[in-house]
């Protein structure tokens, strides 16, 4: 039987209130680190699924210092990038994602330690208005879906008519918005860019490139 986590399934330790205070003063934290603010069954799901440090710091500093301060995070999953940029930097934040049990994980995590302007909001933001946001960042949303159980975790590939479509409703969405609108692309989303949008920096890791874009005209 499938569960939502809660404030009882998020980690205690004084140790790691402190691993947030050196992350917020701009000290080096380790994905390893990170993740243990996690139940263990979404720690083991961090090296494929989870952004790593590395890209969330690079993507919010990129998305911050180029104008966007208030960041949509398509799919936001257990919210590691929302966290990290509202430790990080000064924008504010919005998590969406479409599996409410990640969303109350994301919530829990946000209550028991305190971060400040991010939100998460289940629901998906392909179909919800985009309107007050200046900038995204997409790390392949809609590939799976995600089961958590008491002691395990699964994932399931998405149709691939359901990842076409989702692809195709978020181009359609970065089309729409107005010049100076950025967006961290990290291993594609599913589609390219629409080509109102400048390639404005670009950085290799290991799974793959992390771009930042600009809408032109």
């Amino acid at each position: 039987m499938t569960f939502v986590f809660n404030q009882r399934d998020v980690p205690d330790h004084p140790d790691l209130g402190a691993m947030i205070q050196r992350l917020a003063a701009g000290e080096v934290v380790s994905d390893h680190d990170f993740d243990r603010l996690y139940p263990k069954v979404v720690q083991k799901l961090s090296r494929t699924h989870w952004t790593p440090m590395a890209v969330a710091e690079m993507a919010t500093q990129w998305l911050s210092r180029s104008g966007a301060d208030r960041i949509l995070d398509v799919g936001s999953g257990v919210g590691k990038f929302c966290l990290i940029g509202g430790l990080t930097t000064a924008a504010t934040y919005v998590g969406m994602d479409t599996q409410p049990g990640m969303v109350q994980l994301s919530k829990a995590l946000l209550r028991r330690y305190k971060i400040g302007r991010v939100q998460f909001k289940a629901g998906d933001a392909t179909v919800e208005s985009w309107d007050t946001f200046t900038g995204a960042y997409l790390y392949n949303p809609f590939s799976q879906r995600f089961t958590f159980q008491r002691g395990g975790a699964s994932s399931q590939a998405v149709a691939p008519d359901l990842y076409d479509r989702q692809g195709q409703l978020v181009y359609d969405l970065l089309e729409q918005r107005q010049a100076g609108f950025r967006v961290a692309v990290y291993c594609g989303y599913g589609r390219g860019l629409p080509p109102q949008y400048t390639l404005v920096a670009a950085e290799l890791f290991g799974a793959g490139p992390l771009e930042l874009w600009e809408k032109t005209q």
